[in-house]
């Protein structure tokens, strides 16, 4: 029996959401980096979820998180004083 194409969505997008979860788990327990290791990250996201994309449908209310909250995750690493995280948080 086959999963109505709604339920296949949401099931594709929490598989999604979970992943990237987890990516955001591994790019935490990074203790420094480099600019170059932070844009490999980046690229790795990207990478990830456009394989995402390519295997299953991702409609966008069934991602809770995604691309985006990995992006911003990564993009903390870049800040050079604690005074630049409190905008970001």
């Amino acid at each position: 029996m086959a999963l109505p194409a709604k339920s296949w969505a949401g099931l594709w997008g929490c598989a999604t959401a979970h992943f990237m979860d987890r990516f955001v788990e591994g790019v935490s327990r990074v203790k420094q980096c480099t600019v170059e290791g932070r844009g490999l990250m980046a690229l790795d996201a990207s990478q990830v979820f456009a394989a995402a994309r390519r295997s299953g449908p991702l409609l966008a209310g069934c991602l809770p998180r995604g691309k985006e909250h990995v992006d911003l995750y990564i993009q903390a690493f870049y800040f050079s004083t604690p005074a630049d995280v409190l905008p970001w948080v």
